[in-house]
């Protein structure tokens, strides 16, 4: 317990940062600043950084106070933001995606300025995410932040959070939520589960059926093509991609609503439909149709294809479906009539990608166990089994050259009572029995929580700040494994949020914040 206080004490100075970056080199002086430091944007016009300036300001004014005094050596008096590149201006407008450059650098001088250094703009937000959690006030309520140097980079490129709006509708108003939090903790993929069996609450404008008949409510419980547009603005100028799943053959009850041809009719077995039905070639074209209103919809070049827990029952009991199959000479292997299903959808994506624009479909792992024949070039392995158990799994999926991310061990949607952040962040994507070339085909990983027991009361707190923990697993060197490091860190993360006014949970029993929360919920 006293050297967990004393680490306490010590991160409170001004280097509470998640998640924990690269290099840090902690200077020994204090700077005084306030709301009205100088920032300057040294590019002739980034509309993303304009915004994220307005927020760094935002967010600065309200971290709790600690009540630490600290002598002050001088006053920050500018903040120079040097994106080596940066397009987004009036007539262009840059989305962050795969593979984007999210470095960036910070140096603190003797003279009072601080200047921020990115290849991309998208380094340049993440830096004023670092810089707004640096900053403190001591006990009269003064603004200080502790000088130093910076270096900072992400350990993998794909860093989801992933909302299931299905189960139980989530309103436009917690996905930005969802959003702001998702920045604050650098995480840049917004896996989007936005259809299921319970509800279907996307607002097709070329099949406009499924959503009057498959949403929850259609005039209430839907995201229109505004929503869905704000939603993906939202996101953009914060760095994070907008990756929509529309999960198939499976968990398509809801799609039936509108669209019964889709389904397969069960025979004797007790349930009228079950899964997509494979054998007809309608559905490919219908599937075509949706997919290339997707990709005119989100810009993102990911989809997620699904491929999940596939129930073979109500397709052994259609007779289309027995004829179909012994047609295909798959005898009574159900697994190859949905590999087939997978294999056709996805090149259905690849047919339909616009010119000089690369599209990549990402599967759950079932698609990969049932040997599924798929482009390794453009197919992405979603490893989800297995809490404790996803090693094996991971080394299968590399061995054989697939590319790959990671949920298994970061549903947060399973809790318990007590502390139970620490098996996320002891969970590694590299802890496996793999050579570093299969190593090297993990691209990161998602925090999953699913909405079965969640909604627009309780999501925003059992998801943060547990995600956080997530966030810094993929983020920060694979070495960052101190427990009490990261406890103490994340109570002073809490305590920014809740005076940001986010909800977050408490992680690690008895204590408190400064302040109180903020029942004034900023505007981010």
């Amino acid at each position: 317990f006293g050297q967990l206080l004393l680490l306490t004490v010590l991160f409170r100075i001004g280097f509470s940062i998640i998640p924990d970056p690269k290099f840090t080199q902690k200077g020994s002086l204090y700077y005084s600043i306030d709301k009205n430091v100088d920032i300057k944007v040294l590019k002739p016009r980034c509309d993303i950084l304009t915004h994220a300036v307005k927020r760094f300001y935002r967010k600065a004014i309200h971290h709790p106070i600690f009540g630490k005094d600290v002598a002050r050596s001088g006053h920050v008096n500018s903040i120079n933001i040097q994106p080596m590149r940066c397009t987004d201006s009036f007539n262009v407008t840059e989305f962050p995606h795969y593979g984007m450059n999210e470095a960036y650098e910070i140096i603190f001088f003797d003279n009072g300025k601080i200047v921020i250094s990115s290849g991309e703009v998208w380094g340049a937000l993440r830096a004023l995410v670092t810089l707004s959690q640096m900053t403190f006030r001591d006990s009269g309520g003064a603004m200080y932040i502790r000088a130093g140097k910076i270096n900072d980079s992400p350990r993998f490129p794909i860093r989801g959070f992933m909302a299931d709006t299905s189960r139980h509708f989530l309103s436009v108003n917690t996905i930005v939520t969802i959003l702001e939090l998702m920045e604050t903790s650098k995480l840049n993929t917004f896996h989007w589960h936005i259809v299921d069996s319970a509800s279907f609450p996307y607002e097709s404008y070329t099949f406009p059926q499924l959503s009057k008949k498959g949403a929850y409510t259609p005039h209430s419980h839907v995201y229109t093509q505004t929503d869905i547009r704000f939603i993906i603005e939202y996101a953009r100028v914060r760095g994070i991609r907008v990756m929509p799943e529309f999960d198939s053959p499976g968990h398509t009850q809801s799609w039936g609503k509108g669209m019964p041809s889709f389904l397969t009719k069960c025979v004797g077995i007790g349930q009228v439909f079950g899964p997509a039905d494979p054998s007809k070639e309608s559905n490919f074209v219908f599937m075509r149709t949706l997919l290339n209103e997707l990709q005119n919809v989100y810009p993102d070049s990911f989809v997620h294809l699904g491929g999940d827990e596939v129930d073979f029952a109500c397709w052994k009991s259609s007779p289309e479906i027995k004829a179909f199959m012994e047609k295909m000479g798959f005898g009574t292997d159900y697994s190859k009539l949905q590999s087939y299903y997978m294999q056709r959808v996805a090149k259905i994506v690849q047919d339909i990608r616009k010119p000089g624009v690369t599209r990549t479909s990402l599967f759950w792992q079932e698609v990969f166990d049932n040997r599924a024949e798929l482009p390794r070039s453009t197919s992405i392995i979603h490893i989800w089994k297995g809490v404790n158990k996803w090693q094996p799994e991971m080394e299968a999926v590399t061995k054989a050259g697939y590319t790959t991310i990671l949920s298994s061990c970061w549903y947060l949607n399973y809790i318990s009572y007590g502390v139970d952040w620490h098996q996320h962040y002891q969970c590694d994507p590299y802890n496996f029995n793999g050579t570093q070339a299969q190593k090297s085909l993990i691209m990161g990983g998602v925090a999953a929580m699913w909405g079965e027991y969640v909604d627009d009361t309780n999501i925003i707190a059992r998801a943060w700040p547990r995600a956080a923990v997530v966030a810094e697993r993929l983020w920060s060197p694979q070495d960052r494994t101190n427990i009490g490091n990261m406890a103490s860190r994340l109570d002073i993360f809490r305590c920014q949020l809740l005076q940001q006014g986010f909800q977050a949970e408490s992680m690690n029993g008895p204590g408190k914040c400064e302040q109180p929360f903020n029942t004034g919920r900023m505007e981010l």
